[in-house]
């Protein structure tokens, strides 16, 4: 585990990392911005393929390997990069997402 970070995170350093990304996955470019599914009461419902349209703040250089919270190591990324990161490519389009 990583020990406790330098700079801790906020609301605003992950608005500006999704603002200046666009919405789009850093590693694969689709677009990242997709949130649970819900019903139309807000009740959250079954989680369906939504593959890379799911976007969360990465680390370039990740925590447990001592990258910290600072700016430049913040990135934008879809569920699936986020994720395996042996499968990152460039344009892809398979795994629910927008391009």
């Amino acid at each position: 585990m990583s020990g406790r970070p330098e700079q801790r995170l906020t609301t605003d350093n992950v608005w500006r990392v999704l603002e200046a990304a666009r919405g789009r996955c850093s590693y694969c470019g689709s677009l990242a911005v997709e949130g649970r599914p819900s019903a139309g009461n807000g009740a959250p419902t079954a989680w369906e393929q939504v593959g890379r349209r799911i976007g969360s703040l990465g680390h370039r250089l990740g925590r447990v390997n001592g990258g910290d919270n600072v700016p430049e190591n913040l990135v934008w990324s879809c569920l699936w990069c986020n994720v395996w990161m042996e499968e990152r490519t460039w344009g892809a389009s398979d795994h629910g997402a927008i391009p």
